[in-house]
């Protein structure tokens, strides 16, 4: 007889940031550019993402500021390069992420201190999947704006597995 455990929780998508966050610290080694993935290698912890919150405007006649989060964003590595990811706990993305794109512009721009590249910004979002990890174009407006979007479909059960580790 197996042994089945069941994950019930009302805030799922707090819960598959956190793991997923967990992950990326734990087995992010950098990125294939030639084949657009990520590579993961077991335990490496060659990159820090941490999540930021960054000030997007000064404060307004209320003394209220206006900021944006990013899930998993790491500092500028030695080729100048950010990696930049949101976690969806949703598999089937049905329209274009509009949050990922405007922390695209927010970066090129300097919303977090320091301007960016838009060649230089790695962006995608991060997606559960029960099958071996892919990846797909969620959007791709280089050839316009810069803006590069990719979709990254990861193993729900190793992700989960490294995170109750």
């Amino acid at each position: 007889m197996t042994e089945q455990s069941y994950f019930v929780t009302q805030a799922f998508d707090l819960s598959w940031e956190n793991m997923v966050h967990n992950y990326l610290n734990s087995n992010f080694a950098g990125y294939d550019f030639q084949n657009e993935t990520i590579v993961f290698e077991n335990e490496c912890r060659k990159h820090f993402f941490k999540k930021e919150k960054s000030s997007i405007e000064t404060e307004d006649k209320n003394n209220h500021k206006f900021f944006i989060e990013f899930d998993h964003i790491t500092q500028p590595d030695e080729h100048g390069r950010v990696f930049l990811f949101d976690s969806k706990y949703y598999t089937r993305i049905s329209e274009v992420n509009y949050k990922q794109v405007a922390y695209h512009y927010f970066l090129s721009n300097g919303a977090n201190g320091v301007k960016i590249k838009p060649d230089d910004i790695v962006n995608g979002l991060i997606l559960p999947t029960e099958k071996k990890y892919k990846s797909r174009v969620h959007i791709d407006r280089r050839d316009i704006d810069g803006v590069y979007i990719q979709e990254h479909y990861i193993n729900i059960r190793d992700v989960m597995e490294k995170y109750i580790g």
